[in-house]
């Protein structure tokens, strides 16, 4: 019964093939589009999803009224991280980061060799909060010297065309300063909203921009926060809530803790 339904079903494709062929074409053209759809919006929600705390991972912005209403920004103080970290018990880890989009692309060379790349300036703790694994070096102690630097994978080839035994090796960044590279890390995965080059402490930037440490300055670094297991989000922003005014007396700035991830889908504020 069931091979005489195949054979009246050959038939009939057989007997008008432009429409079988039409048809055919159609549905192959729509499948393949379907899964292209699937796989650009399966990766569009996998975004900064690889970081191992991801579920308890925040950047903490601040809403700030002005005469058009609330604006809201993610450049916090860049003493920040570190006091939350200090003031509550809530918070495993905190790092202020300084974006490689502030500075752009800088020229970074070894002897003759020379080239572009882009790195952010960050706080110790940031491949203890970020999961960007390293070759070379140990988590917790790439940043704490304040002359040291963290190459990617990629960099680390253009300018020593190894990844081995580089600990220790110099690299002159935009011809003016030398920093000892402390550590390699893997190149950024493509499904980062963030891609960078290399890591630069930010006591460094701090030596240098020392007004950064004023509590009243509308600062640049981003916060980073990993909370502990349990932590109720709604009851820690009610405690951050009125933090810089702590701090800063004139302060109009009212913080809040988001997940890091959601950002990159869900990180426009209107008012």
């Amino acid at each position: 019964m069931f091979s005489n339904h195949l054979k009246l079903i050959w038939r009939r494709l057989v007997k008008d093939r432009q429409s079988t062929i039409l048809n055919l074409l159609g549905l192959s053209s729509g499948l393949a589009c379907t899964f292209l759809i699937w796989l650009w919006v399966s990766d569009e929600l996998h975004v900064d999803k690889f970081h191992q705390k991801d579920d308890r991972l925040y950047q903490v912005l601040a809403n700030g009224k002005n005469a058009d209403g609330i604006k809201t920004i993610d450049a916090t103080n860049a003493l920040l991280a570190r006091t939350l970290k200090e003031k509550m018990p809530e918070v495993e880890e905190a790092v202020a980061v300084l974006p490689s989009s502030w500075f752009g692309k800088m020229t970074l060379s070894v002897g003759d060799n020379t080239t572009k790349a882009s790195g952010p300036f960050a706080d110790p703790a940031y491949f203890t909060v970020f999961s960007y694994p390293l070759l070379e070096g140990k988590t917790n102690q790439v940043l704490k010297d304040k002359n040291s630097i963290v190459l990617s994978r990629d960099l680390a080839m253009r300018l020593f065309h190894t990844t081995q035994n580089l600990i220790g090796r110099t690299v002159e960044w935009q011809h003016e300063k030398s920093y000892t590279v402390s550590g390699i890390f893997e190149s950024v995965p493509a499904n980062s909203s963030v891609q960078f080059d290399y890591v630069l402490p930010m006591e460094n930037f701090l030596e240098t921009h020392s007004y950064e440490k004023n509590w009243g300055m509308s600062s640049d670094p981003a916060t980073y926060l990993v909370l502990k297991k349990g932590t109720d989000l709604a009851q820690f922003n009610t405690k951050i809530a009125g933090f810089m005014k702590t701090r800063y007396a004139a302060s109009n700035e009212t913080l809040f803790a988001r997940s890091y991830s959601a950002g990159y889908l869900y990180g426009r504020y209107e008012n």
